[in-house]
């Protein structure tokens, strides 16, 4: 079983805009609204994908109550806990002038350190040897930075196999329990290794850098520009399949669900990363943070172009 943890959701409002003045009047072409959040868009997409998998997501107030709502809407199967205030909303302003997309997020409720508690040990009992657990979004306000690595610990010591997708501190912190897999963007591992990362041998020499340290295996996404695969057997490359953009919110969600299906489905690294590079500009391709059809995927797959490095 594959379960979700969204400790942070939202609600993505995404709006278009012919081209985004700055301190102007800017005139909304076409707008949409998708309950969203990192983890839970994971699972959107391993829905789509054919499989199934648990969403544990953390809600407060009447916008908690319309996310819920929302990805009960898309077929997911929820495990919720509830804190004190309202969940977020993110704006993401997407500028057809350049297919770039300037995003307004909120900061999200704090959770108390019991709710959190309550929320980990309901995981822990029901999480079994061999499941996959992927911790994916920025923490709620006031959580420790360590609470990834600590709650990876606690879930590793089950069997499970942690997948992590966050940024800054919570990644930092969280590779020390050695998860499976991680999934930094290129900007992300330079910060990670604090050092400049000018081409793609200086990734790829990052990403063997931190699969040293313990990490199962480093996916780099690099946008349209395609993603670099290492883990202890393969060094791998595959190029993004060209696409008119819809929107890039939850794209690299898409390519998470992609890997953690390829992983249950035991699917070679190769073939992972081809349908995580198709998942993940398949999603792009569309409006707002709602993942793409499996045949939209389908038919991108044949572009994607694999090599060893």
């Amino acid at each position: 079983m594959i379960h979700t943890v969204t400790l942070n959701p939202s609600l993505d409002r995404t709006v278009i805009v012919d081209e985004l003045v700055v301190g102007g009047l800017n005139r909304i072409r076409a707008e949409r609204s998708d309950a969203a959040g990192k983890g839970a868009n994971v699972s959107k997409a391993i829905r789509v994908l054919g499989d199934t998998s648990i969403a544990w997501v953390l809600l407060a107030g009447q916008m908690g109550r319309t996310i819920e709502s929302g990805l009960e809407g898309q077929g997911l199967v929820l495990r919720t806990f509830r804190c004190e205030g309202e969940n977020r909303v993110n704006t993401k302003i997407l500028d057809r002038s350049t297919d770039t997309m300037t995003e307004v997020n909120g900061a999200g409720p704090a959770a108390s350190s019991e709710v959190l508690a309550e929320m980990l040990t309901a995981l822990v009992d029901e999480v079994a040897t061999g499941d996959l657990v992927v911790l994916a979004g920025s923490l709620c306000p006031d959580a420790p930075a360590s609470t990834y690595r600590d709650w990876a610990e606690r879930l590793a010591a089950k069997g499970a196999r942690i997948y992590l997708d966050a940024g800054e501190e919570a990644l930092r912190f969280g590779i020390e329990a050695h998860p499976a897999l991680i999934k930094p963007n290129a900007f992300e591992l330079s910060r990670l290794l604090d050092r400049e990362l000018a081409d793609l041998d200086a990734i790829v020499d990052g990403a063997k850098e931190l699969a040293a340290t313990g990490v199962g295996r480093v996916v780099v996404t690099l946008g349209g520009d395609g993603a670099v695969l290492v883990d202890d057997e393969d060094v791998i490359f595959a190029s993004a399949p060209h696409i008119e953009v819809g929107s890039p919110a939850g794209a690299g969600d898409s390519v998470v669900a992609a890997l953690a299906y390829a992983d249950v489905q035991g699917l070679p690294a190769d073939e992972a990363l081809a349908l995580a590079m198709a998942c993940g500009a398949a999603n792009a391709s569309v409006p707002g943070s709602e993942p793409a059809d499996l045949a939209t995927i389908e038919a991108l797959l044949p572009a994607v172009k694999v090599r060893e490095l």
